[in-house]
């Protein structure tokens, strides 16, 4: 590659219980679909992070055997000794007084030592455009 750098991304997407978070069904009799109350956002945005801590522990400890066995994988490339985890998902939410939805998505590092600064801030700035927020672009 080209690139000076590079990060692994990997999706979590499939895994994720989306049933649970959003609270819109359709029944297959009718051609409404049902609302059955907002879900609260931050307990879904907890449960991802779980699911983040639980992807952690068995990669890096279970699957690899440990923080040197992960580095190691990272040796000799061009690739930063991290995975982004990205995590999307929809929940049902209260806007204005009716039913509508909302997008939740986010980046968990997945990482066996700090990572330097310079790094932290590229991945800032990448969570940063998934929300939607301008950043300086120059410094990417």
């Amino acid at each position: 590659s080209d690139a000076d750098k590079g990060i692994v991304v990997v999706s979590l997407k499939n895994l994720l219980p989306h049933d649970e978070y959003w609270t819109v069904k359709r029944l297959p009799t009718l051609a409404d679909y049902i609302y059955f109350g907002p879900i609260d956002h931050r307990l879904v945005i907890r449960h991802l992070l779980e699911i983040c801590g639980s992807c952690h522990q068995q990669v890096i400890n279970d699957l690899l055997g440990g923080s040197a066995a992960f580095n190691d994988l990272f040796k000799g490339t061009k690739v930063v000794p991290a995975v982004l985890l990205h995590l999307c998902t929809t929940v049902g939410a209260m806007a204005n007084g009716k039913p509508s939805i909302h997008l939740l998505r986010m980046f968990c590092s997945l990482n066996a030592a700090p990572l330097p600064a310079d790094v932290l801030a590229t991945l800032e700035r990448l969570n940063n455009s998934l929300h939607g927020r301008v950043t300086e672009v120059a410094a990417i």
